[in-house]
């Protein structure tokens, strides 16, 4: 534990929006006991920095360098050295080799990760001061928070909740933006999120299963329904909505992650595959449905009294984390064995319930 009370902090929060949301607590929990703690989020390239700097326990944000050249990398790490930070903190999951090479390089007395269980880059740990061990069917917020443990954090401060500040401007942009696009006032919007980051197209619910649940949402519930997406996932929106086959009841939403985030808000009930934008859609308030299939939900599910799962019967989790192994290009069978009727009966009883 640190002697004094305003230790500077490195946090390695080197991993997508859902990630980086499953981190906040961990934030909350330090400015929590330290107020005056100087936090240094360092994020990767790929996360809306926006993001990073609207959260109200972040004091500075730094972008870790991405493939870049050894001299750059070094030049990093000399830059981070002469910040003076006291203690480091490599956030679940990310127990990378570079990670903890980062750490010790920068001169940082207090380095604290994780030792995984099925022994990923196990070579790692000893640059670490503390290696926290990992623990099974245990969800990555709490994983998080117990390697505040070390410092002498009791982890019952950090209330195991998003942080997503979303201001008024936040909420104009996302109605003015409503009524440009002349999204209807008197219809339930219900939102649908069907891509996953690069690289995880084992995550995505059949594309033909959100189609034929979006025209049944229309058909007997009147909703209008809102298509969301990353910048890269365009021209899935595009052929989603050219699926449900009616150009007035949807709307594909392009726009920045936080107005993004606000649009959920508007919106009854957001269903979307495990990925950053269920996060986003849980942080935000909305009453959330993630579809599981390969993934955890125990581990890695939305959280929040509005946030629900849902995966076919008989069917388990096959992906973990520490084995980093690729289960293709298309849907994973066990969601394809989730159909479209059992999920509509789970939204009918949400949206029964929101009334």
């Amino acid at each position: 534990m640190p002697n004094d009370k305003a230790p500077r902090i490195l946090l390695l929060s080197l991993s997508g929006i859902g990630n980086f949301l499953m981190h906040t607590p961990v934030f909350a929990a330090l400015k929590k006991s330290w107020p005056q703690s100087h936090l240094t989020a360092w994020v990767a390239p790929r996360l809306p920095q926006a993001l990073a700097e609207s959260n109200p326990h972040i004091d500075r944000v730094i972008i870790a360098p991405h493939q870049r050249p050894l001299l750059e990398h070094l030049r990093h790490a000399d830059h981070l050295f002469r910040q003076k930070f006291t203690i480091g903190l490599v956030l679940y999951p990310g127990q990378r080799i570079k990670s903890a090479v980062y750490l010790y390089a920068a001169g940082i007395r207090q380095r604290v990760g994780h030792e995984y269980l099925l022994g990923k880059n196990p070579r790692s740990t000893f640059l670490l001061t503390h290696a926290v061990g990992e623990k099974e069917n245990v969800h990555d917020i709490e994983q998080n928070l117990n390697l505040l443990q070390p410092l002498g954090i009791n982890t019952e401060l950090g209330e195991s909740r998003y942080s997503l500040p979303l201001s008024q401007t936040h909420y104009h942009e996302a109605d003015k933006l409503l009524a440009t696009l002349r999204v209807p006032h008197d219809k339930p919007l219900i939102g649908l999120h069907a891509g996953s980051a690069p690289g995880f197209a084992w995550k995505r619910w059949p594309l033909e299963n959100f189609a034929a649940l979006a025209r049944t949402l229309i058909e007997q519930h009147s909703a209008h329904i809102l298509i969301f997406g990353g910048p890269d996932e365009e021209s899935l929106k595009q052929k989603l909505s050219r699926l449900i086959s009616s150009p007035s009841s949807v709307t594909p939403i392009t726009s920045d992650l936080l107005t993004t985030a606000a649009i959920m808000r508007r919106c009854e009930l957001m269903v979307s595959n495990d990925s950053g934008l269920m996060h986003l859609a849980a942080a935000a308030g909305v009453k959330t449905l993630g579809l599981f299939g390969p993934t955890d939900e125990n581990k890695i599910g939305p959280r929040g009294s509005l946030s629900y799962t849902i995966r076919a019967a008989g069917t388990k989790a096959v992906y973990d984390v520490n084995t980093n192994f690729d289960l293709g290009n298309a849907p994973h069978a066990t969601l394809q064995q989730l159909k479209p009727d059992v999920v509509l009966n789970e939204i009918k009883k949400l949206l029964v319930s929101a009334s």
